[in-house]
């Protein structure tokens, strides 16, 4: 009896070893938003959002769904994803080049090796892993290649001072 108590502890422990480090998280259509609140900054040029999520994102793509989550109303490319990873900023904050608000299972690689026809809207919605991934977001004026500058601005603690939290 001993011995097969003990394999059944050592084949827990070793199943826990080896579960992922980004969990899976259910997001059933119709959560709600995953971002509170909606910009109200008026930029000249381009607008850039910088963030922190709760997991290490930053080779999964990101599409921009509805409120309801019920619809995907922004998606990258097949041709041009390789181009839109996250700029890392200190403090472990990223500078967004995809719009998206929720994060999919497909990493960039995996998507950018396939055919836009392949990925279906129902494909996005039900390869969300995180439909609530941001622990801060943060929207101003800039571009995200302009590393120096909100570097400065969260080494500072400047970030309330140029942007606008919406999460």
């Amino acid at each position: 009896m001993k011995p097969i108590v003990i394999l059944i502890a050592l084949l827990g422990v070793l199943h826990i070893g080896c579960t992922k480090k980004t969990p899976v998280i259910y997001c059933p259509t119709g959560s709600g938003s995953p971002i509170t609140g909606h910009s109200t900054v008026t930029c000249g040029g381009g607008a850039v959002a910088i963030y922190k999520t709760k997991y290490n994102y930053t080779n999964n793509i990101t599409v921009l769904v509805s409120d309801d989550q019920t619809q995907v109303l922004a998606f990258p490319g097949v041709t041009d994803v390789g181009n839109q990873r996250p700029v890392a900023l200190a403090g472990g904050y990223y500078a967004q080049r995809m719009p998206g608000n929720v994060f999919l299972s497909y990493t960039i690689d995996q998507y950018a090796a396939h055919s836009q026809s392949d990925y279906t809207e129902k494909d996005f919605l039900n390869h969300i892993v995180d439909c609530a991934p941001f622990t801060e977001y943060w929207v101003g004026c800039g571009s995200a290649t302009d590393t120096a500058f909100f570097n400065s601005m969260i080494i500072n603690g400047q970030l309330s001072t140029y942007m606008q939290k919406l999460n």
